[in-house]
C-alpha cells in the first residue's frame, strides 16, 4: 500500500541529503490506463508547494490527485497522483524517471519566486468546458484556519497558477485536497496568515478571490493546442 511504501522509505531515508522523493507507476489506479504517483516528503516550508506544482508544470505532467498534510514535527507530507499531457502514466523509463526527480529537486532548492509555464496550451476539449471559476472562503473557528474550496474547469498549471498567488498574498498552505472529476476539479485548501492564524482581513478574502477567479478564467481562455 501507499502507506506502506511511504513509511519505509521515511525510515530509511537520510534527510541531509534533502527532500525524500518517491516515483510509482500503479497500472490498477484510475481503471482507464493507471497513473504515476509521486510522493515528496520534507521539512515544511511555504516554497515546498509551489516549488512541486510549478515542476510538475514544467515537466508537463498534470495533477488529477493530490494530498497534502504536514506533521506536528514540522515535516510535510505531498502525495501526488499525475498523468502525461497525453493522459497517460509516465511509463518506466529510467531516463523519465530521472529527469522528473531532478527538476523536481531544482525547483523544491530554489527559495526565489516562481513563474508559472505559460507555454503550456489548454487541450481543445476543455478549453470548450467554459465554466466560470467559483471560489469559497469560509473560516474554521475551531482549528483557527481558513477553508479555500475551488470548483473549476480542468486545465494545465492551474495549482501552479493558485501558489503562486498564496506567495504573492503571503498565505501559507496548511494541507489541501485536490480531485478532478472529468473536465473540473474541485479543491480544497486549509490556510493561515503569516502569523498562522485564520485569515479574518476582509479585503485580503476578497483580493485571494478575486485573484483566482480572474486568473484561472483568464488561462483557460489561452490558444488551444
Amino acid at each position: 500500500s501507499d502507506i506502506v511504501w511511504h513509511t519505509l522509505a521515511i525510515q530509511h531515508h537520510d534527510p541531509s541529503k534533502g527532500p525524500l522523493i518517491l516515483i510509482r507507476n500503479d497500472d490498477s489506479s484510475r481503471g482507464d490506463g493507471g497513473a504515476t504517483h509521486i510522493f515528496i516528503h520534507g521539512p515544511q516550508r511555504q516554497s515546498l508547494f509551489v516549488a512541486s506544482v510549478t515542476a510538475f508544470d514544467v515537466l508537463g505532467l498534470n495533477i488529477v490527485d493530490a494530498r497534502i498534510a504536514a506533521s506536528a514535527e514540522g515535516f510535510t507530507f505531498h502525495s501526488f497522483v499525475v498523468l502525461d499531457e497525453k493522459g497517460r502514466p509516465v511509463g518506466d523509463q529510467k531516463p523519465r524517471l530521472d529527469k522528473i526527480e531532478k527538476v523536481l529537486r531544482e525547483h523544491l532548492a530554489h527559495q526565489g519566486k516562481f513563474k508559472p509555464n505559460s507555454n503550456r496550451r489548454t487541450p481543445r476539449l476543455l478549453k470548450q468546458f467554459s465554466v466560470k471559476t467559483e471560489v469559497t472562503i469560509s473560516n474554521d473557528i475551531n482549528n483557527n484556519q481558513t477553508i479555500l474550496e475551488v470548483v473549476a474547469p480542468d486545465r494545465p498549471g492551474l495549482l501552479s497558477i493558485i501558489a503562486n498567488i498564496f506567495v504573492d498574498l503571503e498565505i501559507d498552505l496548511l494541507s489541501a485536497k485536490i480531485t478532478t472529476l472529468g473536465e473540473r476539479v474541485e479543491d480544497i485548501f486549509y490556510i493561515v496568515n503569516q502569523d498562522n492564524q485564520a485569515i479574518r482581513n476582509q479585503a485580503l478574502c476578497e483580493t485571494l478571490q478575486r485573484r483566482i477567479c480572474e486568473e484561472l478564467d483568464h488561462h483557460v481562455q489561452q490558444v488551444v493546442a
